[in-house]
């Protein structure tokens, strides 16, 4: 089963791989020793200078993308995609204690969107960004989620609220219900 990963390709040491192969033709071409050496320091010194570069680029970059994270807003919620708000719960999940946290494949997920641990326990997440309350359908998906993928708990988190029937199924399951009040005061911690 595919899960979807939110990396980067790692550019500096494709850079730093091709100054090196560069180097090699540029030594095997030329003939005096001196100028190879004079030389090959400078494409050294500038290779260098490009990694560290793009290393102080990279981690400026995250340091960016974790500060517009912070920044959001529980009514920012509303206006993302899907996937967005997806990648935001991995984000505050990570800081609600939660670890391993890994978001399932797009389509066909089989009721969870992302899988995580917490205290010992493995949880199916599904996530519903919705404009009105959420009802048991998504109870249903996640426990279906629960079983796919071996989980001890389901958590349901929504922007919205629940449903009375969403609710008195959640107590009966021990399902955790996470609504747009506590979503909220997860948001307002990881500003605070």
């Amino acid at each position: 089963m595919s899960r979807r990963k939110y990396t980067n390709t790692p550019l500096p040491i494709v850079l730093v791989l091709g100054a090196a192969v560069f180097l090699s033709i540029f030594f095997n071409a030329t003939q005096n020793r001196e100028v190879n050496i004079v030389i090959s320091g400078w494409i050294v010194l500038l290779c260098l200078l490009v990694f560290v570069s793009f290393i102080a680029f990279y981690i400026f970059h995250l340091k960016l993308q974790k500060e517009k994270l912070r920044a959001l807003r529980i009514i920012d919620i509303a206006a993302m995609s899907g996937r967005d708000f997806e990648k935001y719960l991995v984000f505050l999940l990570s800081h609600q204690g939660f670890t391993a946290i890994e978001a399932t494949q797009i389509s066909g997920d089989f009721g969870a969107d992302i899988l995580a641990y917490k205290d010992g326990k493995k949880y199916a997440i599904q996530a519903k960004r919705y404009t009105k309350p959420v009802g048991v359908t998504a109870l249903y998906e996640c426990f279906g989620g629960q079983k796919y993928y071996h989980c001890d708990e389901c958590i349901i988190i929504t922007n919205s609220y629940f449903t009375p029937a969403a609710k008195e199924l959640a107590e009966k399951s021990s399902t955790q219900l996470i609504d747009r009040d506590t979503l909220a005061r997860w948001v307002y911690e990881l500003q605070h």
